[in-house]
């Protein structure tokens, strides 16, 4: 039997097609379902073939249908004004039904693009500026470009313009054919995020419910689909996942920080996307504070909005990534709020919970102190195989950070997970005494294994001001990420 390797054979094409199935229609219409989900008049959808569906209303005079008609490709005027015709014909069955007629396209012709973007104008202007003289100036112009349009169409259904400013409109809010299934289903995922219904921030979710609305259109052309019942399909989506992860867990990963073969991204369920601004501020660099402090808000509004989709549920954290944003996230996911962090390292998974049994003989020894003249802070420094003190110290002097210094290392410079847990914990211990004492910020500095600082960063509540900083390539330090426990 013989076989083709070639993507572009027919064999490859067929199935690529096959597969993916997407049409001009059912992209549009997955792409609009976000709004119509909130929206309480929205009532059904019927796919009406390959091209075209219309939206059902209840209006409060009442039914009313907006017809769309969609084209992966450009049009020309004669295509243009074969559709028109169309569609006025339908108007003229029913007119008091239809509320709207729309044609969505790759593109138009000039003057039917001149229209495209009037209408826009227009109502722009209507929003902003009704009753004033740019809006008694706008509105001429608008019809004298519909006008124009129809001259150039020729169309001979009988078109007016005043039924073309009140019932049709063109759109060119369609992705570009050949369909890419990711970015289809991305964007409905994305925009499904902020349906008020759902309550979930999460795009896997979603892209879950894209596939089974795609398939849902295939099976029922020309039968309505209501809103409650598209919208379910969302909500059983949801709830397959919240139950999943709660069964399996969760990985997730913060791209930015050397991750050449992209394995990370690839195993994750969710990923926080840093990579541009680490990659602006170049290799082994933090970005400015204003970006970082941006990333942390980011991170912890989205923990907020899911929190009770990952509460009590296993979540992975996959390397790599810096020291200072193992400290966030780890923050960010902490015990407290009831998340159950763990993080590869070496060859464990270290999980973040107290048991400390076989910890066995370890403990933090103090490589350096000194009171300082600044009692409200402290210059804290942490080493697991390396000592720290006099590089952080020299910083400190550097800059300024004139408040109580100490800096510890561990007894033992390989750790295994439970030895790990203790200096977390008894890592904890000396900030929370710090901050008894009075300290309200403390400027923390490390080097060890990522996990471990992940798991510090599960630990920290009530503590005061923590400010990270992350040394670079040339060992020098450099403030990362400020929180505030």
């Amino acid at each position: 039997m013989s076989h083709d390797p070639s993507f572009q054979s027919k064999a490859h094409q067929g199935g690529i097609g096959g597969s993916r199935g997407f049409t001009a229609q059912t992209i549009v219409l997955l792409h609009r379902l976000p709004k119509l989900f909130d929206d309480p008049l929205f009532e059904s959808a019927v796919l009406e073939g390959q091209e075209d569906f219309d939206l059902h209303f209840k209006r409060p005079e009442g039914k009313r249908l907006h017809v769309v008609q969609c084209k992966a490709t450009s049009l020309d005027k004669y295509e243009v004004r074969k559709i028109l015709d169309g569609m006025y014909q339908r108007y003229l069955s029913d007119p008091r039904l239809y509320e709207g007629f729309e044609l969505v396209a790759q593109a138009f012709p000039p003057k039917v693009e001149a229209v495209r973007q009037g209408a826009h104008t227009a109502a722009q202007v209507r929003k902003g500026y009704a009753g004033t003289a740019t809006d008694r100036s706008t509105a001429p112009d608008f019809t004298a470009q519909v006008d124009a349009m129809l001259t150039e169409l020729k169309c001979t259904s009988g078109i007016s313009v005043d039924w073309v400013m009140e019932y049709l409109s063109f759109s060119t809010r369609i992705p570009s054919y050949p369909f890419d299934e990711q970015d289809v289903i991305d964007r409905f995922a994305s925009q499904c995020t902020d349906c008020q219904q759902f309550g979930v921030q999460i795009l896997a979710p979603f892209r879950y419910a894209a596939a089974q609305l795609h398939q849902k259109f295939a099976l029922r052309l020309r039968d309505p689909l209501t809103r409650q019942e598209l919208a379910q399909i969302v909500h059983d989506a949801c709830q397959a996942y919240k139950d999943q992860v709660q069964q399996n867990g969760v990985k997730i990963h913060v791209d930015h920080w050397r991750d050449p073969d992209g394995a990370a991204i690839g195993e994750a369920d969710h990923v926080f996307e840093w990579r541009d601004h680490y990659d602006a501020a170049g290799r082994g660099n933090v970005p400015p504070a204003g970006v970082t402090a941006q990333l942390l808000r980011e991170l912890q509004e989205f923990e907020t909005r899911n929190m009770t989709v990952w509460k009590n549920a296993e979540v992975q954290f996959l390397p790599p990534c810096s020291i200072s944003a193992a400290f966030v996230v780890g923050y960010t996911f902490r015990r407290t709020k009831g998340y159950k962090l763990s993080m590869p390292a070496l060859t464990e998974n270290w999980s973040f919970d107290p048991d400390m049994s076989q910890a066995d003989d370890i403990h933090l020894k103090v490589t350096g102190e000194e009171l300082g003249q600044d009692a409200r802070s402290a210059v804290v420094a942490l080493g697991v195989g390396r000592n720290i003190t006099v590089a952080v110290r020299g910083h400190a002097e550097a800059h300024g950070l004139t408040g109580k210094f100490v800096a510890y290392r561990t007894s033992v410079d390989q750790l295994n997970e439970h030895q790990a847990r203790k200096v977390a914990n008894d890592f904890i211990s000396a900030l929370r005494d710090l901050d008894s004492a009075g300290v309200a910020e403390i400027h923390l500095f490390y080097a060890g294994p990522i996990a471990l600082a992940a798991m510090v960063g599960s630990l920290m509540n009530k503590i005061g001001r923590v400010s990270l900083y992350e040394a670079d390539d040339q060992r020098t330090y450099h403030l990362a990420f400020t929180l505030n426990t």
